[in-house]
């Protein structure tokens, strides 16, 4: 049996000071370092590596800010902004028609089912686009169009009014098309006229389970379902306590957050979103062609 010695040291000092280092290696300060690489372009140094030769500080400044501001760009795009400055590409951009989802979408599939025909492959999706063809329209356009702040917005918000193809909207991506062209549409616009859009969705309408919300009826024990009326004052409004104008959280004299809703207000406000069922019945139902209140969601029209 192999034996393992180990030997451990321990030092013991009233006080340890941290070593202050004269010499470092970047941020330009390159003295007495020679800087080899395995190949070297043409006009350039190995040692602009280290010590930041050509650096040009404005190109970069611009690519950061469109990093922050889109979900991509070309080298072309930042000759754009330092032509423009930051206010002027901005304003440029919130001028550019956007680009709606659904049709990028819905064109996918139509080619996808065209291509499988031609090959003599079966049929997929036949009562419309699925999941993955919502990601590969979604992507076309993120790498193709023009409105890049748009559709970085438009993102920044589907993460705060959040829907998901992980429910029974999965299946058929129209649904999800449609609720995130609100979010396109509504990038630029008021937040208070967004969230009645989101709130009249069909889509969020079934995904935070206010569709079909019935009133009150105290005399059956019937109440309305108070998801979303929860969520939209947690999630998408006013939050959970009340805040300074710098983020901090106001407090009481007992030093304690303050809340900005109660139990009871979640209660009133869920009696606004009820008697809301879909406007349009979809082309695939055979038992009627008016919409009506208790429709399923597997009959409505979520577009």
């Amino acid at each position: 049996m192999k034996k393992i010695k180990i030997i451990i040291a321990c030092f013991f000092a009233l006080s340890v000071q941290a070593q202050i280092y004269n010499d470092y290696i970047g941020a330009g300060h390159s003295e007495g370092i020679t800087v080899t690489t395995s190949h070297t372009m043409s006009g350039t140094d190995a040692r602009a590596t280290i010590d930041a030769a050509g650096m040009n500080a404005e190109r970069m400044e611009a690519s950061r800010f469109l990093i922050q501001s889109t979900m991509g760009f070309e080298d072309t795009d930042i000759d754009e902004v330092l032509d423009k400055g930051f206010s002027t590409w901005i304003d440029d951009q919130m001028a550019v028609t956007p680009t709606l989802t659904t049709p990028e979408v819905r064109g996918v599939w139509q080619d996808l089912q065209l291509w499988r025909a031609s090959n003599n492959l079966d049929t997929v999706d036949v009562f419309g686009p699925a999941t993955v063809d919502f990601n590969y329209g979604y992507w076309q356009i993120q790498m193709t169009e023009d409105d890049l702040l748009r559709q970085r917005v438009a993102w920044a918000l589907s993460q705060i009014f959040v829907v998901s193809s992980n429910s029974d909207l999965g299946g058929y991506s129209d649904r999800l098309t449609r609720y995130y062209d609100i979010l396109v549409d509504g990038a630029f616009a008021n937040y208070r006229d967004l969230i009645e859009d989101i709130t009249l969705s069909v889509s969020m309408g079934y995904y935070l389970s206010h569709l079909n919300n019935p009133k009150e009826d105290t005399l059956n024990n019937i109440h309305p379902d108070e998801n979303y009326a929860r969520e939209i004052m947690q999630l998408f409004s006013i939050g959970l306590y009340n805040l300074n104008n710098d983020g901090s959280q106001i407090l009481d004299t007992a030093n304690n957050p303050i809340p900005t809703y109660d139990n009871n207000d979640i209660k009133e406000l869920a009696k606004v979103f009820t008697g809301l069922y879909p406007g349009g019945v979809n082309m695939y139902v055979t038992w009627t062609n008016t919409p009506y209140f208790g429709l399923g969601l597997w009959g409505a029209d979520l577009t």
